[in-house]
Order: structure tokens, then sequence, then C-alpha cells
């Protein structure tokens, strides 16, 4: 069984489809030393900053974007110059990349992809994939909704072993949400010829040891020991819905955040042990979040929909509401207190007062869409996304 590509990745397929044709240059200005590829890794090429870039971090002071067909591209002059990675065993869509220091970094994309680097991304490694996954035989979490047992006769207690029917709230929060969307229901295992094809669309990291990466139809993977091995995890056991966890972020204190659909937030406040569902006030999906200096968080989404937090995600304040009819994908807050979030449409939106008020004089007029932002070289803005890679000076243009 696969799942349809229309529902399977939300940003990166909105995205999708741009062809490669600008090239990247290394720091030095020569070509890296080309090691030998294997079939499926992610082929050489001096073109990939204008194919489909997903996300983008800072390895130390190294920067590091990643996009479509493995793509991996680097740069050690605040995104001057940019060259392809040594080595990646890939050529899946990778659409998150974290690091927790200038060396171990991941990367995580379709087809239940996960890749490491002790390198600061040089050269890394598969970790995770569909196939790992099949051939590992762990049992996928229950999708579907607990089912009551059986009604007692004629007053008798359950027989031994029966399930009893979850809290009422529990199930009531979720009426109406299909939960088998292509057939991925309770039952499901891996190493079997139903093994869903889902895409990654986070990652994050607690430690060197701990992270997590989130998916399409609820799907998360954890490790505990920097990857070596990676385990299906319901983040939230009583949920009963198939919601896409488009995106992971660290807040302040040991918290954690996952965007989703229907306007819910997973969130732990213990580094990931144990996590809780908030419910906002938007019924549409948040596709991503971020912190900012102050310690008060960012969800965004659909239609311009920008919510923060200042109580670690117990209740969320729109801001924005009017200002854009675009979605958007992400941001970032620079060294001024600025925050700049992008989206689809060739969205650039900033705020140099808070949140308090916002203009979108720097959006693209290419209309492309940008996936993630980072500050740059010269007090430029570098843009990831449909287009590729493109840098924004941050004064509007006059006249």
């Amino acid at each position: 069984m696969t799942f349809p590509r229309a529902r399977a990745s939300v940003l990166s397929i909105l995205l999708a489809g741009t062809a490669l044709s600008v090239a990247a240059s290394a720091a030095d200005g020569a070509a890296p030393a080309a090691p030998a590829f294997a079939a499926g890794d992610a082929q050489p090429s001096g073109l990939i900053m204008n194919g489909l870039l997903l996300a983008s971090a800072k390895a130390g002071e190294r920067y590091v974007a990643v996009g479509e067909y493995g793509h991996v591209a680097l740069s050690d002059d605040q995104g001057k110059t940019w060259r392809q990675a040594k080595l990646v065993p890939s050529q899946a869509t990778l659409t998150s990349v974290a690091f927790v220091d200038a060396q171990n970094g991941w990367a995580a994309g379709h087809d239940k992809t996960i890749l490491a680097t002790t390198d600061g991304g040089e050269t890394w490694t598969l970790q995770y994939s569909r196939d790992i996954a099949a051939a590992s035989g762990l049992k996928l979490e229950p999708r579907g909704r607990a089912e009551p047992a059986p009604a007692p006769v004629d007053g008798a207690p359950p027989a031994d072993g029966a399930e009893a029917m979850p809290p009422a709230d529990d199930v009531a929060a979720n009426d109406g949400i299909s939960t088998d969307e292509g057939d991925f229901v309770e039952g499901d295992i891996t190493g079997s010829e139903v093994e869903p094809d889902i895409p990654f669309l986070g990652i994050v990291f607690t430690s060197p040891a701990h992270g997590i990466a989130v998916g399409g139809f609820n799907f998360a993977a954890e490790t505990k020991d920097g990857g070596k091995t990676w385990a299906p995890r319901r983040l939230v056991k009583t949920a009963s819905d198939d919601f896409h966890l488009n995106a992971a972020f660290k807040g302040p204190n040991g918290s954690l955040y996952v965007p989703s659909e229907q306007g819910q937030i997973y969130r732990s406040l213990d580094n990931g042990a144990t996590w809780d569902i908030v419910q906002t006030a938007y019924e549409g999906s948040f596709w991503n979040g971020l912190t900012l200096a102050d310690g008060s968080l960012l969800i965004v989404g659909m239609r311009g929909n920008t919510w923060r937090s200042t109580d670690n995600g117990t209740t969320w304040t729109q801001l924005a509401d009017g200002v854009t009819p675009e979605s958007i994908a992400g941001g970032t807050q620079l060294a001024d207190g600025t925050i700049v979030l992008v989206g689809i449409g060739g969205l650039v939106m900033t705020s140099k007062d808070n949140g308090a008020t916002w203009d979108t004089a720097l959006s693209q007029t290419d209309r492309k869409g940008i996936s993630a932002v980072m500050p740059g070289h010269d007090n430029l803005l570098l843009l990831f996304g449909e287009a590729g890679f493109s840098e924004k000076s941050l004064t509007p243009p006059q006249g």
C-alpha cells in the first residue's frame, strides 16, 4: 500500500517541480573532491542551488540547506558561496535538518528517510528508511479508535483481558476525524506489503543521543542512542486521528512543539518524554514554528495564520490577522529582534515591533514559494524554496 502523494508531504509537495539551472560555487572556487557514488546516492551536480530547497540550519558557523533528490548544500561564508556535500546515500526529498553542534546533525525526509553526519554535513550515512523499517518487523502504533468492550450480560463484569472504553472526551474530541485514510489503521505492521510510504516533515534533537522525527499521518520515530536505532512512537496515545505532524522545534526550558492540523499543536514540557495536544482557536493547519529571543513562541500556517504563546504553549493569541492570504512556511528572528516569516507566493513579511505590526514589502515578485529563511552575509536574507536559493536585501526597493 502506498499513500496518495497529494497528502503525503504538505509544503514539499506544494513547492515541488522546479528545474535546476544555477551553479553553486565552492568557497575557494574549486570543485570538491569527487567521491565514489553508488546507485541511489544523491548525484553530484553544480546546479543544486536552483533546485527545490526546503530547510536550512547552522552547524556551528557553517550553513546547511537540504532539498529534493537528497541534495545537501554547504556554505562556510554565511551564504556567499555554496558547494554540494561530498556524499549523501539517498535521493529522497529532504524536508528538515537539525544539528546539535558543529559536527553532528541529522536530516529527514520522504520515504521515512533519516540521515546523519558527524563531519558538519560533508558526508552522511543512512540511519532509517522505509526499507529499513520494513525489514525491522517493528509493530506500528495503532491508528484506529479504541473499541468498547462487549457489553456485560445481566450486569456481569467484563471478561478477563477485555479493554474498557476510553474516557468519553478522548473519543469525542476527535469525533468525525478520519482514522482510516489509505487504510493506515490498527493492525498495520512493518515487515509486510502494507508498509506505508510516509514522509518525515520535521526532526528535532534534545541532546546528541535523543531525537524525534515527525511526519505524515501522525507518524513519529524516536532514537535514544544518537540514531543507531530508531523506533516508531505514538506521541499521544489517546490521539485517534491521522493528522500530519508538520514540523518540530525546541522551545525554552526543555519544551518541544509539533505543529499539526485542525489547529492542534503537540507539546512536550519534558524534552519529549511525555506529550499533550493543545487546541488553538484556529481550525486550519499549522506548518511550522519558532522560538523568539524573549522565550515566546510563534506558530505559523495556512492563510497567513500567525499565533503567539507566552506561557509555554498553553494559550495562543493571533498576530498579523488579515496581513496576508498567503500560507506561511517558516521564519527566523534577526539579531536586532526583527521577525522574518516566509511562505507561499513569494511571501516575505517582517515585524520590527515584536509582532505588533507587519510589513510585506520584501515579498518576492516572482511569487515562488519560500520554505525557509536565514540571516546571511552583508545584512542579507537567505531564502530557500521553490526557486532554490536566493538573497534578499533587508532594505526594500525605492519607488
